[in-house]
């Protein structure tokens, strides 16, 4: 089995801190501040809220997407 999240040797956030990032994006937080206070670049928060990272997390993706956690990558509108 693949590590995956925070069991990744080189995970900078545990699944907690991406939930909570997924849950302040989907309140109108910003790229931005969510890098600043996550000490993350925009870049991989915007991979987190596109369902590119943290792909295990669906069923936190489905509250926001409406998708029932069935979300790809490609089609993931949380963010």
């Amino acid at each position: 089995m693949k590590c995956r999240g925070e069991n990744h040797g080189m995970a900078k956030l545990t699944e907690r801190e991406a939930k909570a990032i997924l849950r302040l994006r989907h309140a109108g937080v910003g790229y931005h501040l969510l890098a600043e206070a996550f000490q993350i670049s925009s870049r991989t928060v915007g991979s987190i809220c596109r369902g590119e990272r943290w792909l295990h997390l669906d069923s936190e993706m489905e509250d926001y997407n409406g998708t029932n956690g069935k979300a790809h990558a490609k089609t993931s509108k949380v963010c």
